[in-house]
C-alpha cells in the first residue's frame, strides 16, 4: 500500500504538491525512504527540493548523508541555507557549514531567517560567529528578527 502511495506521489506533476505529498507520507514510509529521497532529489525547483529534504529528514537517519549531499548541491543560496538549517538538528556536524552558508546569503531577510533557524541548535562555540553574522545585517527589522 505505501509503495503505491509513493508511486502516486512520484507521479504528481506539480513539484510543490509532490513535495507536500512526500511530507505527508514520510512518517509512514520507513521501508521506502531511499525511494522517497530519490523522488525529492528529482524535484527541479530548489526551494521545493529543500522543503522535501526538511520534511523527510526526521524520518531518514540512515540516508541523512545522501540528504546532506543533495542539500549541498542546491545552487540557490537561500534554498541551500534553508535545507541545511532543516537538516542541522539531525546532523549537528553541519552546523558550521550551515552558519557559513547563512553568512553568504545576500538577502538580509533570508540571512536573518537562516540564523533564526540555526540558533537553537548552535553549540556555544559557534554563538560568537552567529552573533557576528547577525551584527552584519544592516536592516534593523531583519537584525531584530535574528
Amino acid at each position: 500500500m505505501l509503495p503505491e502511495a509513493l508511486e502516486i506521489a512520484r507521479g504528481i506533476g506539480d513539484e510543490y504538491y509532490r513535495a507536500e505529498a512526500l511530507f505527508g507520507l514520510a512518517p509512514h514510509l520507513p521501508e521506502v525512504l531511499p525511494e522517497a529521497l530519490a523522488v525529492a532529489r528529482g524535484i527541479g525547483d530548489e526551494n521545493y527540493r529543500a522543503g522535501a529534504l526538511i520534511g523527510l529528514a526526521p524520518h531518514l537517519p540512515e540516508v541523512l548523508p545522501e540528504a546532506l549531499e543533495i542539500a549541498r548541491g542546491i545552487g540557490n543560496e537561500n534554498s541551500r541555507a534553508w535545507a541545511l538549517t532543516g537538516l542541522a538538528p539531525h546532523l549537528p556536524e553541519v552546523l558550521p557549514e550551515a552558519l557559513e552558508v547563512a553568512r553568504g546569503i545576500g538577502s538580509e531577510n533570508y540571512r536573518a531567517g537562516a540564523l533564526i533557524g540555526l540558533a537553537p541548535h548552535l553549540p556555544e562555540s559557534l554563538l560568537p560567529e552567529a552573533l557576528e553574522v547577525a551584527r552584519g545585517i544592516g536592516s534593523e527589522d531583519s537584525r531584530a528578527g535574528a
